[in-house]
């Protein structure tokens, strides 16, 4: 949520000035002080003028009038060039990051609507693989190897960086978790395979998919893994461990590992959205019935 009040300042802060500038005004009327006469004040004692003279008047005039219209010249051909500035920043940095950010979170949403965790996501072109195409969010990589990095906002740059390091956090904390249940199934099963321990880790079924959705593991599962010739003794005790897995912290932090994560992708794609309508609004004079 600290991206989406980072935006929502940015949007409104003209607002916000208008209202700071409506307080110092009346706090001004409350304590008698008329402004404009302050700052004349202050003017006079930088540049002592006698302006009662006419001659004088008409020329401090002019020369304030071409002043003005100087800086008001200048002020609106760099509005200008800032205006073209956001414009393209918003279409070859902010839409492409919304598209591939709003499928990914599509995919997220999922997750969490079927109470269920991706087992890997994808972040660089380098471990991509089609069967996880739905997990992956490769915007950030392309947008960080050109030179549009550079006209990325600090502040939005943060919060991206931040969610590749959820990400991986998530999957450290995944990984964890099937290492501790991966320990505690060898346990047992070294009981019948002395020389478990010096196998492929493959061999060992930790069922972290089912633990984590809460499924209970059934014997059809364990006859479908390597070990379903077990005896009913052992089976019984592997049956009991996984049940307990489900109580391992590990797993409660999978969980909120994932939900961490979660919100900060809900939070960015809601972020950009904003960022995106605010662009089309102010300076594409996008119009909101048509």
């Amino acid at each position: 949520m600290k991206l989406n009040h980072k935006v929502n300042l940015i949007i409104h802060r003209k607002k916000i000035y208008i209202i700071l500038i409506g307080f110092v005004l009346v706090g001004c009327y409350f304590a008698n002080i008329n402004p404009i006469k302050y700052s004349a004040n202050i003017i006079y004692r930088i540049i002592p003028i006698d302006l009662s003279d006419p001659a004088i008047a008409a020329l401090f005039g002019a020369l304030i009038g071409g002043i003005l219209s100087f800086i008001g010249s200048v002020y609106t051909q760099r509005k200008s060039f800032k205006n073209k500035g956001v414009i393209v920043r918003k279409n070859v940095i902010y839409s492409p990051l919304f598209d591939d950010l709003t499928k990914f979170k599509n995919s997220m949403d999922q997750y969490k609507k079927d109470n269920d965790y991706p087992i890997r996501l994808i972040f660089s072109t380098k471990d991509y693989h089609e069967m996880y195409k739905r997990n992956s969010f490769l915007a950030w990589e392309r947008i960080t190897s050109d030179v549009r990095s550079i006209e990325m906002p600090r502040y939005l740059t943060n919060e991206l960086e931040s969610l590749i390091d959820l990400g991986e956090k998530y999957i450290e904390s995944l990984n964890k978790a099937d290492e501790e249940i991966y320990q505690g199934a060898v346990e047992i099963l070294a009981k019948v395979d002395t020389q478990l321990r010096d196998k492929s880790k493959s061999l060992v079924p930790t069922f972290l998919h089912e633990i984590l959705i809460g499924n209970s593991i059934t014997e059809e599962n364990l006859n479908q893994s390597l070990y379903g010739h077990l005896d009913d003794g052992i089976k019984a005790e592997l049956f009991t461990f996984y049940d307990s897995a489900k109580q391992f912290e590990s797993i409660n932090i999978v969980t909120k590992d994932f939900n961490e994560f979660h919100s900060h992708v809900t939070d960015l794609v809601v972020s950009i959205s904003k960022l995106i309508n605010f662009i089309q609004e102010k300076f594409e004079h996008k119009n909101k019935f048509y």
